[in-house]
């Protein structure tokens, strides 16, 4: 996201800075450093209706992405002009066939300065970075919840999306709680 590939060319396959996304880039950062949260960067993103990554709505999981695998947007190093290699190697699954990734250590990862390519000034990305550290462990959408009888089975009337354990005995619709696209803020006991 704010970058475009080259299609044809001689520069084919390179990446070239595309002004509206990286506009959007440069929001979350600055937004993220000064300390707000990914819930309501996203749910103002989406109140503007601004298009995701992937075209649809924004959700809190595009900004903060996975902290083992550093992806997502507040963990880009190409955003600070680094590009990284090696990251993950792609094994084959004898049982099923399948390509399954395998994450390098970070002692093998590569990287490269790209200053074209740079979207964030360095003391924003270490602002956000030192930010991330210390909000410390795992956020609630990356740990395991038990299941629950109802789980995956309860769908919000107004946007239907799936309710999701959000306090000890209560359910809320999981689109309100991870986008903030869903004007529905009933929550269901479940006991």
């Amino acid at each position: 996201y704010g970058y475009d590939i080259v299609k044809g060319g001689e520069d084919r396959g390179q990446r070239t800075i595309n002004a509206d996304e990286a506009a959007v880039v440069r929001r979350i950062f600055a937004a993220y450093a000064e300390g707000r949260g990914p819930l309501a960067i996203v749910a103002e993103l989406n109140r503007e209706a601004i298009p995701g990554p992937r075209g649809g709505r924004w959700n809190a999981s595009a900004l903060l992405g996975n902290p083992k695998r550093r992806n997502g947007i507040l963990n880009n190093e190409l955003y600070r002009g680094m590009i990284v290699y090696n990251r993950q190697r792609f094994l084959k699954d004898p049982a099923t066939g399948k390509r399954v990734a395998r994450e390098n250590p970070d002692s093998e990862w590569l990287r490269q300065e790209v200053p074209a390519l740079r979207l964030i000034d360095e003391e924003t990305w270490q602002r956000v970075q030192s930010r991330r550290a210390a909000r410390g462990g795992p956020q609630l959408h990356h740990r395991r919840r038990p299941r629950r009888l109802l789980s995956g089975l309860l769908k919000c009337a107004c946007c239907g999306g799936t309710y999701t354990v959000v306090q000890d005995e209560r359910m809320r619709c999981s689109t309100l709680q991870n986008s903030g696209s869903c004007t529905n803020t009933r929550t269901i006991k479940t006991s």
